[in-house]
C-alpha cells in the first residue's frame, strides 16, 4: 500500500525503508507535508470531499509542522495540534452548554471532550517516548500502534458528542445537522481528520 492510501489503525501493511529521522520537509510544496496530506483520508459520515485541502490548511497554520525536518518532528507537531484543537473544542462547547442549558452539551464538555483531550495527550506522550530511547523495530511498532489507538479513541469520543446531539434533535441526516450546527460540525471534522493525520504521520516512525 503506498503513501496515498489511508493509514490503517492496525499498521503492519504500511512499512518504510528509510529511517524516520532522515527525510526533510520542504513545506507545502512537497516533502513530508505532501506525503502526509496526499493520503486518502476517510471522509466518513461527514461526506467531506476536500480533506486533502483541509489537511494542507491545518498544516499551513502551524509553524512547527511547517518546519519539521523529519517524520518524528512532523508526528509530534500534528499530535500537538490535535491536543490543542481538543482543548479549543472543549472551551467552545462550554460556551454553548452555558448558553443553551443543554444536558447533552454539558456531557460533551465533562465526559466526551475530557476523553478526547486525555487520549490525544496520551498519544502525544507515546510519540514523544519513541525518540527518547533505543528500541527495537517491534517495540517501536507496538508503541506506534498504541499511540494510534489513543488517536482513534479520541476521535470516537468527539463523534459520540455529535451523535448525542443528533439524537436530541432527531436530525434525519448529516446535512441537516451540519446546516444547524456548522461550527460544531467543523470542529468534529477537524478532530477526526487530525486523528487520521496523526495516525498517518506516526506510522512513518517505524524503521
Amino acid at each position: 500500500m503506498n503513501s496515498s492510501t489511508f493509514c490503517s489503525l492496525f499498521l503492519g501493511f504500511i512499512l518504510i525503508s528509510q529511517s524516520p529521522l532522515s527525510a526533510n520537509a520542504r513545506g507545502l510544496g512537497g516533502g513530508l507535508v505532501d506525503e502526509l496530506c496526499n493520503n486518502e483520508f476517510r471522509a466518513q459520515y461527514l461526506e467531506d470531499k476536500n480533506l486533502t485541502g483541509l489537511c494542507y490548511s491545518i498544516i499551513g497554520s502551524n509553524p512547527e509542522a511547517m518546519k519539521a525536518k523529519n517524520h518524528f518532528e512532523l508526528a509530534m507537531a500534528v499530535a500537538t495540534m490535535a491536543v490543542n484543537k481538543a482543548v479549543e473544542g472543549q472551551n467552545f462547547l462550554k460556551g454553548l452548554a452555558a448558553a443553551n442549558k443543554s444536558q447533552t452539551l454539558t456531557s460533551c464538555v465533562n465526559f466526551e471532550y475530557d476523553n478526547v483531550i486525555y487520549h490525544f495527550n496520551s498519544c502525544l506522550a507515546k510519540i514523544s517516548k519513541i525518540a527518547k530511547k533505543e528500541s527495537s523495530r517491534d517495540e517501536i511498532k507496538d508503541a506506534v500502534e498504541s499511540a494510534n489507538l489513543d488517536a482513534d479513541y479520541a476521535a470516537s469520543f468527539s463523534n459520540e458528542c455529535v451523535d448525542g446531539l443528533k439524537e436530541d434533535e432527531d436530525s434525519v441526516s448529516s446535512a441537516s445537522f451540519e446546516a444547524n450546527h456548522p461550527q460544531l460540525t467543523a470542529l468534529d471534522r477537524e478532530i477526526r481528520l487530525l486523528m487520521q493525520m496523526t495516525m498517518c504521520a506516526t506510522v512513518k516512525l517505524i524503521p
